[in-house]
């Protein structure tokens, strides 16, 4: 099953349910992210959330290895660069 964002809808109450959204595979960023992490945790890998301006990204790896991914896109890997894009766009330079 994919699991991803809503297209519509968004702030649907069914959205933030961890079993809802198994069964239509559509949720919001922490939800999706919350079962994305504890399924790469099971697995063995380090996983863990990532905040965001507007939304909630995972973090899979060790720190100086770690891959971002975005699990409301259906779970793409997001370059660090495309991050530091993200934020500077939206006026949020990274903090050092």
């Amino acid at each position: 099953m994919d699991l991803e964002g809503p297209a519509d809808d968004f702030h649907h109450a069914d959205h933030l349910s961890i079993t809802r959204t198994l069964e239509t595979g559509r949720g919001l960023p922490l939800t999706l992210c919350a079962l994305y992490a504890l399924v790469a945790r099971e697995a063995g890998y380090i996983a863990g959330l990532l905040p965001f301006p507007g939304q909630v990204l995972l973090g899979v790896g060790p720190p100086d290895d770690r891959i971002i991914l975005d699990p409301f896109i259906g779970g793409d890997e997001i370059s660090e660069a495309a991050c530091l894009a993200r934020l500077c766009m939206m006026g949020a330079p990274p903090s050092s």
